[in-house]
């Protein structure tokens, strides 16, 4: 439903990366993952810091569906240099690293998401905690 409502927008606005943002997000979760990835980085070449670069995590997300290691590691790796506090985003870029055979990188980011966890304020913790768990596990 959200595809049908967003294509009309985009018509209308089509320089709006938000909408752009939210169509690829809708794809990805409909299982569209070529098309996903085309409307996100679409949006991250019209706007990189929407939503604090969510669109280069959710890029991230789809490149390692299509076992695309090394352009998520790229992926992930931007999106951590805008959005410096998420432990989620460090925990992916790990995993993309560790799929890439990059063991160095990936403990190296696992290492940055714990001591981002550090200096995070109590409702970031909130949000982040499945994350942290993640890391500390190294999964």
């Amino acid at each position: 439903k959200a595809k049908q409502v967003l294509a009309p927008a985009i018509e209308r606005d089509p320089q709006n990366a938000e909408i752009r943002y939210l169509l690829g997000l809708a794809q990805l979760r409909s299982g569209e993952l070529e098309p996903a990835l085309a409307s996100l980085v679409e949006a991250a070449a019209i706007d990189p810091r929407v939503r604090f670069g969510d669109s280069y995590r959710a890029a991230g997300d789809v490149l390692m569906r299509l076992k695309r290691y090394g352009d998520a590691i790229d992926a992930y790796e931007r999106f951590v240099e805008l959005n410096t506090s998420s432990v989620e985003g460090w925990t992916k870029f790990s995993r993309a690293n560790q799929e890439h055979g990059a063991k160095d990188a990936s403990d190296k980011a696992l290492r940055e998401a714990k001591k981002t966890w550090s200096v995070l304020p109590g409702y970031k913790r909130r949000q982040e905690w499945r994350w942290y768990l993640r890391c500390q596990l190294g999964i």
